[in-house]
C-alpha cells in the first residue's frame, strides 16, 4: 500500500533539504524507514523542495509540498527543528527524547462556577475534608474544589454546594485515580485516616 504523505512528513523533508538529517542524528535511510517510505520516494520529495527554490529540474510536485514550503521554508533552523521533533517524536530514541517542545492541541473543557467553588472553600475553611490539610502561601490557599458527581459523567447542570467538597491536591489526585472518582470516605480509608 503506498504511503500517504502528511504535512508532518513534508515538514521533516523540508528540514532535511534545508539543514540535513545529520542534525537530527539520523541518516536518510533511517528517516525513510521511520516514516515508512522508500529511499527513492524520500529523495524525490527532497528534489521537489529544491525545485521550489529553483534548484534542479523537477516540475511536478504535490500541492501539500507547495503549502509546506510556503508556510515553513523561512523558519530559522532551531524553530523548524522543534516543529519536526514535536510532530515526529519517534525520530529520536528514548535516550534522546526532547522535552519542552510546543505541540499544537485542540481541547474542549467544561466550564466551572468559580464563585461557587470559592464559597465551598470558605465554608470548609480552606481545609481538606479528607485529611485536614490546610496551607496558605502568599495569601493563597493550596486546596482544590472537587465535584462529588463529576461533570465529565453528568454533563451540563446547575451546580450546588452539596455536590462540592474541598480537597488538598494529594487527596484530589487520589480521588481521580479511578472513574467515577473515589468518594471522601473511600479516600480516608485508602489513606488510613480515621481508622
Amino acid at each position: 500500500m503506498p504511503h500517504t504523505w502528511t504535512e508532518e512528513d513534508d515538514i521533516l523533508v523540508l528540514y532535511m533539504y534545508k539543514f540535513g538529517c545529520e542534525r537530527l542524528g539520523l541518516t536518510r535511510r533511517m528517516v525513510a524507514d521511520r516514516i515508512g517510505v522508500s529511499r527513492g520516494s524520500l529523495e524525490y520529495r527532497i528534489a521537489n523542495f529544491k525545485a521550489l527554490d529553483g534548484i534542479g529540474s523537477a516540475t511536478n510536485y504535490a500541492r501539500l509540498t507547495q503549502e509546506v514550503h510556503a508556510r515553513y521554508s523561512n523558519l530559522p533552523e532551531a524553530q523548524l527543528r522543534r516543529l519536526v521533533l514535536s510532530r515526529h517524536p519517534a525520530l529520536v530514541g528514548d535516550d534522546q527524547v526532547i522535552e519542552g517542545l510546543l505541540k499544537e492541541a485542540k481541547t474542549f473543557r467544561r466550564t466551572r462556577n468559580a464563585q461557587l467553588a470559592k464559597k465551598r472553600k470558605e465554608i470548609d475553611n480552606y481545609t481538606c475534608q479528607v485529611c485536614g490539610f490546610c496551607l496558605s502561601y502568599k495569601g493563597r490557599y493550596v486546596v482544590d474544589c472537587h465535584h462529588l458527581d463529576p461533570l465529565a459523567e453528568t454533563g451540563e447542570r446547575k451546580p450546588t454546594l452539596d455536590n462540592l467538597v474541598t480537597l488538598c491536591p494529594t487527596c484530589h489526585r487520589i480521588a481521580h485515580l479511578q472513574s467515577p472518582p473515589l468518594q471522601p470516605h473511600e479516600i480516608r480509608s485508602l489513606r488510613g485516616i480515621g481508622t
